[in-house]
């Protein structure tokens, strides 16, 4: 007999007890109560029946989402990360030069089409000395991660946490995507956070550093230039897949130690973090609020309603990302670009992140969690007592600060670069 069967019978059982101790000799009285024994025995089934129905239903999406997710490194169950755990990367690298890519012949086409000799399984997400969340990766001691990922010409520490939902949204990429003509290397780091799939974060984590390697602009022209028009061609062609989800992206591109560019398209933030605590921003939080975006969007016939925060078209919190064909034109991939020089001996790293973190630290806050979970002092054998990284804290800062913004309350996916300057 299931649990269900068995609570039935003790509720019928209880409440017949309870007639047969108050029935009188009343015949009417009798069928009266009956009547209302039954009907109170269907109520109580009707309810323990939605009851038993809603949790079973809960049970196994749960199961299949974690099943689904089951791929992402991050995912620790009910059990919050400890720096004890270990993660990491597969042993294979990425290519040492990227493959030629295609020109498209028409924008109808599937957009991996007109990647033509780019080989799936190198792709960054599919085959990476990295975690994103898309692939399985092997399980090596947090102290073998590498540095210097994908051939990127900074020293990087990074991470990505699903925090408290059973999913994950985010993606992110480091690379090297080239030189100049001079040898310059350059660099690429991105962060890319989902809503409503993750289909759009994995398809600029797969793509936009192609795009951009692909630019007739690229890398000896305008960079600025390449990168805004590589947010809008990827735009283009993941809503041409059909697919209604879209992701925030924030990209900054490294040329040697000495400039920064960055895009940002959406509420993923990245910033510069001195020697001294402060910081420079790097981008501006694209919020339906904010009130340059709240007049375009209402310039363009679109609403911004307040329902629990700013929204665009009641729908969603963000006002610029790829994709969202079912809200355009009122949100749009055209990114923010901001450019930084860097100062040689003041700044001292590069901070790009999902809303996961900034929703519940402010910028201030990284930048001293940051340098206090990283940094020792040279003052040693006649030292300049400046703050020198240590390497082996840079492998854990990604996942020390995740960790610490779901202790103060963030419920969303986190993901975080940081990036030394000047390494």
């Amino acid at each position: 007999m299931s649990p269900l069967e068995k609570s039935i019978k003790s509720i019928r059982n209880q409440i017949k007890n309870y007639n047969s101790d108050t029935i009188n000799n009343n015949e009417d009285s009798y069928i009266i109560k009956g009547v209302s024994s039954d009907i109170l025995v269907l109520v109580i089934i009707g309810i323990l029946s939605v009851f038993f129905l809603g949790y079973y239903k809960y049970k196994n999406m749960v199961k299949d989402s974690t099943l689904n997710n089951s791929i992402y490194d991050t995912n620790f169950g009910d059990k919050s990360p400890t720096i004890n755990d270990t993660e990491c990367s597969p042993a294979n690298n990425p290519p040492a030069s990227f493959p030629p890519i295609r020109k498209k012949s028409n924008a109808s086409l599937d957009p991996i089409t007109w990647l033509g000799s780019v080989d799936e399984s190198k792709l960054y997400s599919l085959n990476s000395t990295i975690s994103d969340g898309s692939t399985k990766q092997l399980t090596l001691p947090m102290n073998q991660r590498e540095l210097n990922p994908n051939f990127s010409h900074m020293k990087v520490g990074h991470w990505s946490d699903m925090g408290r939902r059973p999913y994950q949204e985010d993606r992110y990429n480091i690379t090297k995507i080239g030189t100049l003509k001079d040898r310059t290397p350059i660099s690429f780091y991105g962060v890319f956070d989902g809503h409503g799939g993750s289909e759009a974060a994995q398809y600029c984590a797969d793509r936009l550093n192609l795009y951009l390697q692909n630019s007739t602009s690229f890398p000896d022209g305008d960079i600025a230039l390449a990168l805004n028009k590589t947010f809008l061609d990827v735009d283009e062609d993941f809503i041409a897949t059909g697919k209604p989800d879209g992701a925030t992206s924030c990209v900054c591109v490294v040329v040697g130690n000495e400039k920064i560019i960055c895009a940002n398209a959406g509420d993923s933030r990245a910033i510069i973090v001195k020697r001294d605590g402060s910081t420079v921003a790097m981008s501006v939080d694209h919020k339906p609020g904010l009130p340059s975006e709240t007049k375009r969007i209402t310039d363009l016939g679109g609403r911004v309603v307040y329902w629990g925060r700013w929204r665009v078209e009641s729908v969603l919190a963000v006002s610029r990302a790829i994709g969202d064909a079912a809200l355009m034109p009122y949100i749009t991939a055209e990114p923010d670009i901001r450019e930084h020089e860097v100062v040689a001996g003041e700044d001292l790293f590069l901070v790009v992140a999902s809303d996961g973190i900034w929703d519940v630290m402010q910028n201030a806050d990284v930048a001293k969690f940051i340098i206090e979970e990283t940094c020792t002092t040279d003052d040693n054998n006649g030292g300049s007592g400046n703050k020198v990284v240590d390497l082996e804290l840079l492998k854990w800062v990604g996942r020390k600060l995740c960790v610490e913004a779901g202790r103060l309350g963030s419920g969303d996916n986190t993901s975080v670069v940081v990036v030394v300057l000047n390494s």
